[in-house]
């Protein structure tokens, strides 16, 4: 008898054991479940990545149309966003014409946002910028700058130095102020700002050609502004063109005779290049007119100028000078 209630109590010590044993297995296994259901934490990205404290140094993003939208949204929670605006009928000469073309354009279909390019910049070199020295530039894949089409003095790669505004389009039917979209058109105005650091506000459309949105961007000290208006492409189209030439009139020196005939070559922090083919090599004539608090009263083409063209480096403070 003894012997049986021996093996008994062994059995059931076997048997307990066995039972530990499978809920320590059980607890593991539910825990390693609960562990996969957990969320990956993300890396917190926005405006933790940005930076305001220098206006040379424009916005700095992560790539990719996330942050974007992230940005933008944080922009609209610390109210720097002005919305609601509606953007008044504008008056131009040519906006019979440019009606015309527009209403054209609304009447095509396109598979992708790359087929609309050709189209609208058709439309505007006809339309608006007909005998104009105005560039209508598709900057979607060449260069550094990848607005979809650009306005700018030059087509090449002083584009985005003497951008006047661009536009940016997409497919009719998407949700054309959406976060990301609104992202983008800010992370291009902060493009723009670091090749044309001393102009302060910008100006840009986003459109599905049907409708458009522009944008004025202004930058404050360390921190900007950012208007949106509703309008139609039309309008759209000639406020950006008007106040992008204000905009862009506040920034470029104005030079009185002889030096007016340069052009705006390219805009830096701290000089501004013009270029110039002059009619008489070796002329000399009073820098007072360029800058009254010099001492120098003549000029002289430098020594090692033997070409026909003549690239003046123009210093940007509050005297100015000739290098």
């Amino acid at each position: 008898m003894a012997k049986v209630e021996h093996y008994e109590e062994k059995l059931k010590d076997q048997e307990k054991a066995a039972e530990a044993l499978l809920s320590e297995k059980s607890d593991a296994i539910t825990g390693m479940k609960d562990f996969a259901r957990q969320p990956i934490p993300s890396p917190k990205l926005g405006m933790d990545q940005v930076s305001l404290e220098s206006p040379s140094c424009p916005l700095t993003w992560v790539s990719g149309s996330f942050t974007r939208s992230q940005a933008w949204n944080e922009l609209q929670k610390e109210g720097r966003v002005k919305e609601n605006q509606v953007l008044s009928q504008q008056k131009h000469a040519k906006r019979k014409s440019l009606d015309k073309a527009v209403r054209h354009l609304q009447s095509i279909s396109w598979n992708d946002e790359a087929g609309m390019y050709p189209d609208v910049i058709k439309a505007l070199e006809t339309a608006f910028y007909t005998k104009s020295s105005i560039c209508v530039v598709n900057t979607s894949k060449e260069g550094n700058f990848h607005a979809d089409i650009s306005i700018a003095d030059f087509n090449d790669e002083r584009t985005i130095y003497s951008l006047r505004y661009f536009i940016e389009l997409k497919l009719p039917g998407s949700n054309l102020i959406s976060s990301e979209n609104c992202g983008q058109v800010l992370d291009y105005c902060h493009q723009v700002r670091s090749k044309q650091p001393y102009r302060n506000a910008f100006v840009a459309i986003l459109s599905n050609v049907k409708s458009a949105w522009v944008f004025t961007v202004e930058y404050q000290r360390s921190s900007l502004v950012v208007t949106k208006a509703a309008a139609s492409l039309i309008d759209a189209i000639i406020y950006a063109d008007s106040l992008s030439q204000m905009q862009r009139r506040n920034i470029l020196p104005t030079l009185k005779k002889p030096l007016s005939p340069y052009s705006d070559l390219a805009v830096t922090r701290k000089h501004f290049l013009k270029i110039n083919q002059p009619k008489k090599r070796g002329a000399r004539f009073d820098l007072g007119q360029l800058s009254g608090e010099r001492g120098m009263k003549a000029w002289e083409d430098p020594k090692r100028h033997l070409g026909d063209e003549l690239v003046l480096k123009i210093a940007n403070g509050s005297r100015g000078c000739v290098d």
